[in-house]
């Protein structure tokens, strides 16, 4: 996605920010931000986002919502980690997911207990506290004003489509390399087997994964199958050797090794936390 008429973008999101008193951000396809209102991130987030580890899981919720929301081709509405619902609607054009916007963090007041127990848990101590306040000042809705915010979330992606605030960019096989690794993180993605699927050429495929997605198509799939272990882990119903075969690693040994190297802790410890 790229945007376009940057101003008036930014005119948008403030007046859905003014009108729901939530956040509001705009993402492309990769889950990369574009533009956000206020842009000063929540103070009770940013406190969880000092630590690196509580850091990366806000990022596996991300990704998780707009996998979610890809997945559903429909808006969705989630908890993170610490209990806050947040609300991901997919941007769709021609039935491909060029963007998403969320709206977040917000409290339903029947996660209040779940968020409480979330910040009496936080690593660090001294910050619990401040955390309390912190969360006094996020913007507290009902699950019928959530959903109704959501339903406006999902309005708005049609809006900035048919205002042309929006459009779609880049090269369809990179979309098409994307959803054949999403559906097959369990399954070989070699170099060689991507190649072959998509009849191109190793440096064509280095280059197209430097462009559209930002580094190497190896530490890619890499990422991708670390967000997706991350999400299965949060669920604490999989023993860890059945999360690291859904995510392509036979060796749970393995997969121990580079689930630390991605998060900096180990797929028992984040499981527990």
């Amino acid at each position: 996605m790229i945007t376009k008429q940057t101003e008036k973008l930014r005119q948008v999101m403030k007046d859905l920010y003014l009108s729901t008193e939530v956040q509001c951000a705009l993402f492309d396809e990769k889950g990369r931000i574009i533009c956000e209102y206020p842009r000063e991130m929540v103070a009770f987030c940013g406190r969880v986002r000092e630590l690196p580890e509580l850091k990366a899981r806000c990022f596996a919720c991300d990704r998780y919502g707009f996998d979610k929301a890809k997945a559903n081709q429909g808006t969705c509405s989630y908890t993170c980690h610490m209990g806050l619902t947040e609300c991901v609607a997919p941007i769709i054009r021609k039935g491909t997911v060029i963007g998403y916007l969320m709206l977040g963090q917000t409290v339903a007041t029947e996660n209040i207990e779940k968020i409480h127990k979330a910040i009496a848990n936080f690593p660090v101590e001294e910050h619990r506290s401040q955390l309390c306040e912190e969360l006094k000042e996020l913007p507290h809705f009902s699950q019928k004003k959530l959903q109704a915010i959501a339903n406006v979330a999902q309005m708005c992606t049609s809006y900035l489509w048919l205002m042309d605030l929006i459009t779609m960019r880049g090269d369809p096989t990179a979309f098409a390399v994307e959803e054949y690794i999403t559906a097959h993180l369990a399954e070989e993605l070699s170099v060689e087997l991507l190649c072959k699927e998509f009849g191109i050429s190793k440096t064509s495929l280095y280059l197209l994964s430097q462009e559209h997605f930002g580094m190497g198509i190896t530490l890619y799939i890499r990422g991708r199958r670390m967000e997706k272990a991350m999400q299965l882990l949060e669920e604490k119903s999989m023993p860890i050797s059945d999360v690291a075969q859904a995510v392509g690693y036979m060796d749970a040994s393995h997969f121990t090794r580079v689930f630390k190297q991605h998060t900096g802790c180990t797929p028992k410890k984040w499981q527990k936390t």
